[in-house]
């Protein structure tokens, strides 16, 4: 499954922020665009498992907007 992200550039930190509609929890930034993408894999990840812990269910993927990235959770054991 793919979670759709919003990704913006935030030029006070000179970094990229993303954040997930279906996982409000989880939050990653990185340097690059594709530092942002693959730490949101992890938070992804991350937000998953505590969602599970929480005994709540895996959130479905809602469809992504036009502005959106399309991201994989990282596999478990990944981190």
């Amino acid at each position: 499954m793919k979670y759709a992200l919003k990704i913006e550039f935030d030029p006070n930190t000179d970094s990229y922020l993303a954040t997930c509609r279906d996982l409000p929890l989880m939050a990653s930034v990185g340097c690059t665009l594709a530092d942002c993408i693959l730490e949101a894999s992890y938070g992804l990840q991350a937000a998953i498992e505590l969602e599970k812990e929480q005994g709540r269910p895996e959130p479905i993927p809602s469809k992504a907007l036009d502005n959106e990235y399309l991201v994989a959770p990282a596999s478990n054991g990944s981190f």
